[in-house]
């Protein structure tokens, strides 16, 4: 068999395994029950620990670079007011807390959960 005809085979087998796969990604919806050790309950049937979960940044508390250009209001005791300016490090405070409600992707094969952010509730 020439390399050409296997590689044909390879996508054919490639097609195949992918139209037959029902649910390669399924969005879901949940809630997170517990944070330290994460447990988010999933359309209140499933139970998923932090093993199964993969968290996006949207997700996590992170650091953040901010160019600032800021003047502080008339303040304290003479009054006086400076300005703030630069490239700044602030802290993204996105963590998840028991309560939030969160959108969700299951992998293919349903072994791995994307959180993908937070919901207004």
């Amino acid at each position: 068999m020439s390399s050409m005809s296997k590689i044909v085979n390879l996508l054919k087998k490639s097609s195949i395994d992918a139209l037959e796969t029902k649910d390669p990604m399924r969005t879901l919806f949940g809630e997170v029950v517990k944070e330290e050790p994460l447990e988010v309950l999933v359309e209140q049937r499933l139970l998923l620990t932090k093993d199964f979960l993969i968290l996006t940044r949207n997700v996590q508390d992170h650091e953040l670079e901010v160019i600032i250009n800021h003047k502080t209001e008339n303040a304290g005791d003479p009054q006086h007011s400076h300005e703030i300016t630069g490239q700044k490090t602030i802290t993204v405070l996105n963590g998840l807390r028991k309560g939030d409600s969160v959108l969700m992707l299951s992998m293919q094969g349903g072994q791995r959960f994307v959180i993908l952010d937070k919901l207004n509730k």
